[in-house]
């Protein structure tokens, strides 16, 4: 209760329509009341300054507002801030005057937190953050070539899984998986792990011109009968200067280097026949279209 005035000592019948003393009492504890903060009142609502704008219970536990409600000072949401959820369409039909700049929402269509970064009579929803369709996990990204991501920014959890990265996207060497450290023999493998790369042999039973994949590799040209090995040009197979391939005549069938059109192949004495079965040579790139020629070959 508020603090009276002056207490008032009510004696014999007020006659007349006069009031008791103790009357003023009364009277003085409800005005006093008006300012008590102590108090309790139950209501069903409560109209504030106009009649549309009301706080009312709108569930257990939960009251509402209804209209906007502006906070002069800092809001604390002790449990959480929820935004409000609407569809790209909801969020859309929201009237001017409900939409000021600032505003954020939660889109549901897209799973994003909104903010209007336009006006009240020209809303420009962005993005603010991003929550995966799952709401677990990040699957096949594409990175705009040049993006730099700092990767104190991302959370992985237990790792990045078969993340595709854009052309000029950077990653340094030793994030990935398995980096050897400072062992240099080994490289990454085509089957992502890394090992000492043994680029292989490739038989062959005819005729053959080398692909880009032969790269280091031994050609075995396994004919009975004459055969050619030819060394394409450039817009056909790529090969770095100073990539080499070997060549070994398995078979009975001669092997002769060959030329494909642009290109031209040096040789001692301009020899390109293999000298007979088992023989051994090599070409190997200096320069665009450009080959040297050397082993065991004859005229």
């Amino acid at each position: 209760m508020g603090t009276r005035i002056k207490t008032f000592d009510s004696t014999g019948i007020a006659p007349n329509g006069r009031l008791y003393a103790g009357d003023l009492n009364a009277i003085q504890d409800q005005y006093a009341d008006l300012t008590n903060l102590s108090q309790a009142h139950s209501v069903g609502s409560l109209i504030i300054g106009e009649a549309a704008l009301q706080l009312v219970r709108y569930g257990v536990g939960e009251a509402r507002i209804s209209g906007m409600l502006r906070v002069d000072g800092i809001l604390r949401g002790l449990g959480g801030i929820y935004a409000g959820a609407f569809t790209t369409a909801q969020r859309d039909s929201i009237p001017a005057g409900s939409r000021p700049y600032g505003l954020i929402i939660l889109n549901t269509t897209t799973n994003q937190i909104e903010l209007n970064k336009g006006t009240d009579a020209a809303p420009n929803w962005q993005t603010t953050g991003w929550l995966p369709a799952n709401g677990t996990s990040i699957t096949n990204a594409d990175v705009a070539a040049g993006a730099a991501i700092a990767r104190s920014k991302l959370d992985f959890g237990a790792g990045l899984t078969n993340a595709d990265l854009a052309a000029a996207a950077a990653i340094a060497i030793s994030k990935l998986a398995g980096y050897p450290g400072g062992d240099a023999t080994k490289a990454l493998l085509g089957d992502g792990s890394w090992g000492i790369q043994v680029p292989g042999v490739n038989t062959q039973a005819g005729s053959y011109q080398l692909a880009a994949t032969d790269n280091a590799k031994v050609i075995e040209m396994n004919a009975g009968s004459a055969n050619t090995l030819t060394v394409p040009n450039d817009s056909t197979a790529t090969f770095l200067p100073g990539a080499a391939v070997t060549i070994s005549q398995l078979g009975a069938g001669q092997t002769t280097i060959a030329a494909a059109g642009g290109v031209t192949l040096r040789a001692y004495n301009n020899n390109l026949k293999l000298a007979g079965q088992y023989a051994v040579a090599a070409v190997i790139k200096r320069a665009a279209n450009d080959w040297y020629a050397a082993g065991n070959l004859v005229p």
